[in-house]
């Protein structure tokens, strides 16, 4: 890597590695990168290993992590090693026009976290604020109030789970000022 950081990554030396069908594995033991060889890009797997093994019959990537051998990255686990899995996902911000504050009204968010928790960071013209916990038994639509202006939106869930937690949908509720401030339904 030529000293060069990637994605905050100092420079390393790999010590175990392995190859996919569509990856090169590299770890310095504690950092484990992938190389894509389709797409040419890279990215950081996280955990450091000792070792690296992919086995083409069973499509699986085994790995030694903290003294076991374990699947790393198995799809569709709920577990890391018999733990929780700590998960945050951040929704795109929703721009709307600069020169005009909307008014974000409701938030609904339309969930199954199988009676998991997370919990919900709104983000307004960037600034932060955490909204009441999200947890759920099945598939339900909760809604948040809001009723503050901004004219940038964005939504983080974060959480450590040890069930598949299912976000179906969100949907925002928003007051947005026609010209000269008058609202649609004053209009004529």
């Amino acid at each position: 890597f030529k000293g060069e950081t990637l994605e905050d990554i100092i420079g390393f030396t790999g010590i175990v590695a392995t190859v996919t069908e569509t990856e090169y594995i590299i770890s310095d033991t504690s950092v484990t990168l992938a190389y894509n060889l389709i797409k040419k890009t890279w990215r950081n797997v996280g955990v450091g290993t000792n070792a690296l093994f992919y086995e083409r019959e069973t499509g699986s990537l085994q790995a030694t992590v903290a003294a076991k051998i374990q699947l790393l990255e198995n799809v569709g686990s709920v577990l890391d090693d018999a733990t929780a899995i700590d998960v945050e996902w951040e929704i795109p911000t929703l721009a709307m026009d600069p020169d005009k504050d909307a008014v974000i009204r409701n938030i609904f968010i339309e969930a199954d976290t199988q009676d998991e928790t997370l919990t919900p960071t709104m983000f307004i013209n960037e600034v932060s604020t955490t909204l009441p916990l999200l947890k759920t038994s099945s598939r339900t639509i909760r809604k948040y109030g809001i009723l503050k202006p901004g004219n940038r939106l964005s939504l983080r869930f974060a959480g450590s789970v040890s069930k598949r937690v299912e976000i179906f949908r969100i949907l925002y509720d928003i007051y947005i000022p026609r010209e000269n401030n008058v609202p649609l339904q004053q209009q004529g």
